[in-house]
């Protein structure tokens, strides 16, 4: 039979069980664990980076100087500031910095960009999630190769592509909320749209305002529009500090717990999704990127993640808003960079493998082994020079010790500082050499 012909593999030769979802998964996880010299093996827990990140600086300025790496397209250093994030086991801090930073610097700029994010959304829940990485256990994520793969992936395209600001909430003031300025600002004609959307038990002072947002949305003008986004959740926090709560008609969506169906929220996106599918200018690709921002929002959605996940319905807004955005553009643009970063993934690793830190050097008598810098050395290949050469390091350091200590409580007893006692002696010294 040829190298090419069909070959089959005889089962009754072979000892084979079905592997369960739970061993498959476990065994994918050993798999992906990153090559020895690239390993971290700091003994620090994730505790030990409250403030500050692996190799020292505060975790604050390292996001920063992340989003500022971004920002100017070095490439490096934007991947060196991820890591750092990475190996001090700040996961979801710097995965949140990610997705702000593709949204707020960049958006419709790389137009392909809200569905390679869903995507790799998906996948970082799915490692994430995983029980070997449980909660403080997180900080081991830094040893998965997959992981930082990743990471790289998502760093090193951001970077490279295209910025371009996000619009934000517009800030009101007390007057946006009187009678007078508030008619001034209305220019919808009729309700033709907004009452095919709204439903009886919506309040009506929000029906007006939606109306609006609705009008300026098809409208195309972004400004005007934010601008009656920002009034309908100002007027919801302003209800609710006077009220205790705001409620709008429930309006259910796949994925979302039944204790949010009224929140004012849902209208508002009930009104991004009309406008998208009645809108028949909008191309195709702009369909797939707005049901993605959409996909996004729902996504885990709690009360608590609602104002974090404001920027994926900005987004959206940005993408109606613009007459037409240029599909023709790749989601990477300069393949030759990017491919590079995802080559040279460990190599960042070694880069930092140096500012790691293991504590304490552990004798074992049984096996006469010396574990010293995470390296192993046999007992019996130290000379008997090196033993005694450390054990005499070790008593002039404890002797030393006991001597300062010994000067400290003289020093009291005398009722002088030490720098008083040390002055004392050295004129003793000198009149020593002095009558000699």
């Amino acid at each position: 039979m040829s190298f090419h012909q069909k070959q089959t593999i005889n089962k009754k030769r072979f000892a084979y069980s079905v592997m369960s979802d739970e061993e498959l998964e476990g065994l994918h996880f050993d798999v992906l664990e990153v090559p020895q010299s690239s390993k971290i093996l700091d003994t620090r827990s994730v505790d030990n980076f409250k403030t500050n990140v692996f190799s020292g600086p505060l975790k604050s300025k390292v996001l920063g100087a992340l989003d500022k790496s971004i920002a100017e397209e070095k490439l490096e250093a934007a991947n060196y500031w991820a890591f750092q994030l990475l190996f001090s086991g700040h996961i979801n801090a710097l995965f949140d910095k990610l997705i702000s930073i593709s949204a707020k610097q960049i958006n419709i700029a790389n137009p392909r960009l809200s569905t390679f994010i869903l995507k790799k959304t998906i996948e970082w829940e799915k490692l994430t999630s995983h029980k070997v990485y449980d909660k403080k256990m997180q900080i081991k994520l830094r040893n998965n190769q997959e992981m930082r793969h990743l990471i790289v992936e998502i760093v090193s395209l951001l970077t490279l592509s295209r910025k371009r600001k996000l619009e934000g909430v517009v800030r009101l003031k007390q007057n946006d909320f009187s009678v007078n300025y508030f008619k001034s600002k209305l220019e919808a004609k009729d309700t033709q749209h907004i009452d095919l959307i709204l439903k009886e038990e919506d309040p009506n002072e929000v029906r007006i305002a939606s109306n609006e947002f609705l009008y300026q949305l098809m409208k195309k003008n972004i400004t005007k529009t934010l601008y009656w986004l920002s009034w309908i959740l100002e007027w919801e926090k302003i209800h609710v500090k006077k009220y205790k709560q705001f409620k709008v008609a429930p309006r259910y969506n796949d994925g979302i717990d039944k204790k949010c169906v009224t929140n004012v929220i849902w209208l508002i996106w009930e009104i991004v999704n009309y406008v998208k599918k009645s809108n028949f200018d909008i191309q195709l690709e702009c369909h797939q990127e707005l049901n993605s921002l959409w996909d996004l929002y729902k996504r885990n959605f709690t009360l608590g993640s609602r104002s974090r996940k404001l920027i994926y319905l900005i987004w959206s807004i940005k993408f109606l808003s613009t007459p037409k955005c240029d599909w023709k553009l790749k989601l990477v643009e300069r393949p030759y960079l990017y491919f590079h970063s995802l080559a040279n993934v460990n190599l960042m690793a070694k880069k930092i493998k140096p500012h790691e830190v293991n504590k304490g050097i552990y004798q074992n008598d049984k096996y006469k082994i010396l574990i010293q810098d995470n390296y192993i050395v046999s007992g019996n290949e130290k000379t008997s020079k090196d033993n005694a050469r450390i054990r005499q390091e070790e008593k002039h350091r404890k002797d030393m010790e006991k001597a300062h200590i010994s000067r400290i409580k003289e020093a009291k007893k005398k009722k002088v500082s030490m720098n008083s006692m040390n002055k004392m002696d050295t004129l003793r010294e000198i009149d020593k050499y002095m009558n000699f």
